[in-house]
């Protein structure tokens, strides 16, 4: 009995720590045992077009989420320039972000929408992964909440 609940407190426990701050691409999501459908039961939608469905419901509160959405925009790709990564050509990608409700980022999956060189993924996955362990979303929310959008790096 005591390993049986032992092991279910370690399992619920590595789960927990293993969400925090991880990034990678959606393909590789059953790597990581993580399945999409889970995270959009467990993570409501920042904005939605039906404002009940949304975490921030007023224009307000939806102003202050796209500021803080466009400046992690902004200080990621500070962090890549400070780190020499640069990309060989403009880059389209599709990205979800999953915040907890203090704005840790707990998931950020993208998905690029064109051929990217091997190296520069690769590259580009240890920097984000590095850039997101210690990175304060300026939103905070009662709930955990998603943010997804397309996106040119």
């Amino acid at each position: 009995m005591k390993q049986t609940v032992f092991a279910i407190i370690f399992f619920a426990f590595s789960l927990h720590s293993f969400g925090q701050g991880v990034a990678f691409p959606f393909e590789k999501a059953n790597e990581h045992s993580i399945l999409i459908s889970e995270l959009e039961q467990t993570y409501q939608s920042a904005i939605h077009t039906d404002t009940t469905l949304a975490v921030f419901k007023s224009k307000d509160q939806e102003n202050t989420l796209v500021g803080a959405y466009q400046k992690l925009v902004k200080d990621l790709h500070k962090f890549l320039k400070k780190n020499n990564f640069y990309w060989t050509k403009p880059t389209r990608c599709f990205q979800r972000i999953y915040f907890d409700k203090n704005g840790k980022i707990d998931y950020f999956i993208y998905d690029f929408k064109q051929e990217v060189p091997q190296d520069e993924k690769q590259e580009f996955d240890r920097l984000l992964n590095e850039f997101i362990q210690k990175y304060e979303f300026g939103a905070k929310a009662p709930v955990k909440f998603s943010q997804c959008s397309p996106i040119v790096y």
